[in-house]
């Protein structure tokens, strides 16, 4: 399998004035060749002025760039349909079919998870699990190139939200986390929470490694990723981290699409 390179994708964007957007449940990544531009909208109701500030923002970003056609990935549907009516946009699903991966046995899976294990699978081989940590916490198997399936449980902010919007405990603005006990309510939420997921994630992990007879690559993505990529490193299992692995799908399809 041939290995698409980021000079490779740089190339394609470059010569083709391609922009992508990732359009999320909590932010909007704008990326270029050089740059990535962020609009965060967390916590945000997209009622009609919140949704004519984040046109406002994107077109402030598309000003400052030189680009001939814009192609997304959205699993917020009520954004990317109102941007659609704004801005002509090219819808990467199209390209879903040049994509090396079996998704025939999988139905209703969103485009951020194929996405993740489409740049990981060009990067790192077919035995793959993406972790993506975002509002949802998503697991992504693929076994000799074919999606097996996964798990979907809500992210760290999502779980921290749920306590505090079901409670009258007031929720901080600084959020710190450890494996300590908590000595205050706060910290006891927080530390909580987190060892929870954490756990979580390591029981995830050693159920697909102990039901499938091949070793694979484990790719953690998405905002919280660097966080639970820290306070993984020093497990038995091998963690890889890439950020923004959604976005590098959006690139190698588009390599696909464009290198001629």
């Amino acid at each position: 399998m041939e290995i698409l390179s980021d000079m490779n994708f740089d190339k394609v964007l470059e010569n083709n004035k391609l922009l992508i957007f990732e359009i999320g449940n909590s932010r909007l990544k704008i990326s270029d060749k050089d740059n990535l531009y962020l609009i965060d909208y967390t916590n945000q109701i997209l009622d009609k002025n919140n949704l004519l500030s984040i046109i406002n923002q994107i077109n402030k970003v598309l000003n400052k760039i030189e680009y001939s056609k814009i192609y997304y990935s959205s699993v917020n549907y009520k954004l990317s349909d109102y941007l659609a009516h704004h801005i002509e946009l090219n819808n990467i699903n199209d390209l879903l079919p040049l994509s090396n991966i079996d998704f025939t046995e999988i139905e209703g899976m969103g485009i951020d998870r194929k996405l993740g294990l489409i740049a990981a699978n060009n990067e790192f081989g077919n035995n793959i699990l993406t972790i993506d940590c975002g509002t949802a916490q998503t697991y992504n198997l693929l076994v000799n190139s074919k999606c097996l399936g996964g798990f979907i449980t809500p992210g760290l902010n999502t779980r921290l939200n749920s306590i505090y919007t079901n409670t009258n405990i007031e929720k901080k603005a600084e959020d710190t986390f450890t494996f300590e006990l908590g000595k205050n309510t706060k910290s006891a939420i927080n530390n909580g929470v987190f060892l929870g997921l954490i756990a979580e994630i390591k029981d995830i992990i050693l159920k697909v490694q102990n039901e499938n007879n091949v070793i694979f690559d484990i790719v953690l993505t998405g905002g919280n990723s660097k966080l639970i990529y820290n306070s993984l490193i020093n497990n038995d299992f091998s963690l890889i981290l890439r950020p923004e692995l959604v976005i590098d799908g959006i690139k190698v399809l588009l390599f696909k699409k464009y290198d001629k």
